[in-house]
């Protein structure tokens, strides 16, 4: 018996993983995704993020979980990676699926990033080659993620922040970091290099606890990964990743 439990970013909804729900739900006799505690579309106006809160229903819903079913993987999406290798760090986790894990914020060299990459698009055009020889590949779908990335923060993530959110975003994170342990149990990250939020650091620091890992790198992806134009990529990898005893 096996299941899976899913965590959502930050300001965010379940709708983050709507693409990977129906590859991944004839895997596991149960599927569990819900909105965090304050987030989603039906959340109190006046109810802020809290680290409390947040807290108890990660843990909670993974120990009914855990209780009816002999394995569970845990998958977290930004905010959601934290929370996800938290519970990898405390709890009997199965497999640990991170997308672009936010164990560190903000990306601020992100400016650097997407100029070094739209010089390697120039470059392609010309019929240049890159490190020893391999060919450069560039995404045309690149301006379609940014325009993406922009609406979904408009759309779904302004009208629900607030600087005590962001506050306690900043606590959520601090808190998984410093219950973060070595990590045993096969564990794959996906991260793109054209993130706007999140820092490859914060890729570092987690995959430095990381004993059993895959990582991927997608070097023309941002922050939205399943919500982008490459999202199926991820998703083979992803079954990929699940199939591998």
């Amino acid at each position: 018996m096996k299941a899976a439990f899913l965590i959502h970013g930050f300001l965010s909804d379940k709708n983050d993983f709507e693409r990977l729900l129906p590859v991944i739900e004839n895997r596991y006799d149960e599927v569990f995704i819900k909105d965090l505690p304050a987030h989603g579309k039906d959340r109190q106006k006046r109810q802020g993020v809290k680290l409390k809160d947040i807290l108890n229903f990660v843990e909670q819903n993974f120990d009914r979980l855990k209780e009816t079913y002999d394995t569970v993987d845990v998958y977290g999406y930004s905010m959601g990676g934290a929370l996800a290798s938290y519970l990898a760090c405390t709890r009997e986790v199965g497999k640990l699926i991170l997308l672009a894990p936010a164990h560190k914020a903000p990306a601020l060299f992100f400016p650097l990033s997407n100029l070094k990459f739209r010089r390697e698009c120039r470059k392609e055009k010309k019929g240049a080659t890159g490190f020893l020889g391999k060919k450069i590949s560039c995404r045309a779908d690149m301006k379609k993620d940014n325009k993406r990335a922009y609406r979904h923060f408009f759309r779904v993530m302004l009208p629900r922040f607030s600087p005590r959110n962001l506050h306690n975003f900043f606590k959520i994170i601090r808190y998984c970091n410093k219950h973060l342990k070595e990590i045993k149990i096969p564990a794959l990250i996906l991260y793109g290099r054209l993130d706007q939020l999140v820092p490859h650091s914060a890729i570092k620091k987690i995959s430095g606890r990381c004993v059993d890992l895959k990582c991927v790198v997608y070097r023309d992806i941002g922050h939205l990964m399943l919500l982008s134009c490459a999202y199926e990529t991820m998703i083979n990898d992803i079954t990929s990743f699940l199939d591998k005893n």
